[in-house]
């Protein structure tokens, strides 16, 4: 199951119109939303490119799960490029009814985290069929690597750890994920770089630039502006994300 979830979650809402930041992390994600025990639909979300938002105006709960870069297995008729910041909602067969109403009948958390992996491994099985292991295995190295790094390692040198052009390797990593081992590289050191402004270890803007890889502060800074729309310091900012989710344009609705 670690092969293609990273994570599963759940939420209920709690006001109306309620809104949650979205950061770009090269994942998709599936998600079950419902109103009152009643699943209302079955949604893809594709990765994003950028910082938005998400908002739950017709469903009370939802639970979800978050796919690996390249290891969504319930991809049909689209692409993970064609997926790129946009929500497909998923035509439902009696087996995706069923599970539906088996998550909601759950007891709890753990018990829905179960019936959910079972679930992704029937498809990851269908998936086998279909899927060349090849370019899996290409993603999936390649994805290693870059979060191993933080996003500090050249595709060049990915590439000739794999003994593919680097050419290659971009035109299967962006087929397979939606995104170029560059971008994604910049994702996760972006996010890594987030994660050591929000701790609370005293270390300084130019301390976490230097840590990440940046050459300078302002190369954070641009890169940090480019990827979620915010410099250092305003990430800086207790609670920075909700502070500004109302300024962000809307990906997904539930």
């Amino acid at each position: 199951m670690h092969r293609y979830v990273a994570l599963f979650y759940e939420a209920e809402q709690i006001r109306a119109d309620a809104s949650f930041p979205v950061i770009p992390d090269g994942c998709i994600d599936m998600v079950i939303s419902y109103v009152q025990g009643h699943c209302m639909g079955i949604s893809i979300c594709g990765s994003i490119t950028s910082m938005y938002r998400m908002t739950m105006e017709n469903a009370d709960y939802f639970f979800g799960m978050r796919f690996r870069p390249g290891c969504c297995p319930f991809l049909k008729n689209a692409s993970a490029l064609e997926l790129l910041d946009s929500q497909e909602l998923v035509r439902m067969s009696d087996l995706d009814y069923s599970f539906a109403f088996k998550l909601m009948s759950a007891k709890n958390f753990a018990e829905r985290i179960a019936l959910t992996s079972q679930y992704v491994c029937r498809a990851a099985d269908r998936l086998l069929y279909t899927r060349d292991p090849g370019r899996s295995n290409i993603v999936d190295y390649a994805v290693e690597e870059i979060c191993r790094t933080d996003g500090n390692i050249s595709i060049r040198q990915i590439s000739a750890d794999m003994v593919y052009s680097s050419r290659y390797l971009e035109t299967v990593f962006k087929a397979e994920t939606g995104f170029t081992p560059k971008y994604m590289s910049r994702i996760i050191r972006a996010n890594h770089a987030v994660t050591l402004l929000l701790a609370a270890d005293g270390k300084n803007r130019t301390e976490v630039s230097a840590e990440c890889g940046y050459s300078d502060l302002s190369h954070m800074n641009r890169e940090l502006k480019g990827i979620l729309g915010l410099n250092s310091a305003r990430i800086s900012i207790h609670d920075f994300l909700y502070s500004i989710t109302d300024k962000k344009t809307v990906v997904y609705k539930f």
